[in-house]
């Protein structure tokens, strides 16, 4: 609710700096996640489409948390995101035409949808105690009990709302995230980034 909420009163509330991105404002765009762009900035991913004009400054990702199915767990979970994130993918690059690309293009909007319904089913059984941030990343879900009810962290002199367990939470995520990985397992996302005055 909170996220719908967001969509719905962002656009109106934002600084004229900052623009709320996704299919519905942006129409050129081709994710289907949310994101608040700065536009003083120009920020420039591997994948991004330069024969499209939607927006591409700096940004911060708008996730919406969904229910897990109680009986959608473990190694069944993971094999449904590894495809369903196969699939996502695929289509969010440009592809060359390949006979590969063709069949691709033809079995992952049928593999897309079979992992949708099977997802959906999954309710019949109840929901579990995990949520997450879409189907696709089974890695990116979380035990209601961490995160609810939210706690506060400082940033920056500003106080914000942060999940009760952050702490376990991002070590479960990124393991010890205090420490740099090694040099040769360092990458950027971006290719080229740009603020203008």
């Amino acid at each position: 609710p909170d996220y719908r909420k967001f969509k719905e009163v962002a656009p109106k509330e934002l600084l004229d700096w900052l623009f709320l991105q996704n299919k519905k404002t942006d129409p050129t765009y081709t994710r289907e996640l949310n994101k608040v762009r700065d536009l003083n900035s120009l920020y420039i991913e591997r994948h991004e489409d330069f024969t499209l004009p939607y927006k591409k400054g700096i940004f911060v990702d708008i996730f919406e948390t969904v229910d897990y199915p109680k009986w959608i767990s473990g190694k069944f979970a993971k094999f449904l995101t590894k495809w369903g994130r196969k699939s996502t993918m695929f289509f969010m690059m440009p592809q060359y035409i390949t006979p590969k690309t063709i069949i691709s293009g033809i079995i992952f909007p049928i593999i897309t949808l079979a992992i949708r319904i099977v997802w959906y089913l999954g309710f019949i059984t109840g929901k579990s105690d995990r949520i997450g941030f879409h189907i696709e990343q089974v890695k990116s879900s979380f035990r209601k009990d961490d995160i609810f009810p939210l706690t506060t962290i400082e940033f920056e002199g500003k106080e914000f709302p942060a999940p009760k367990e952050y702490i376990k939470m991002l070590e479960n995520y990124y393991g010890d995230y205090m420490k740099l990985p090694k040099e040769e397992d360092r990458w950027m996302h971006s290719q080229y980034v740009h603020i203008y005055k």
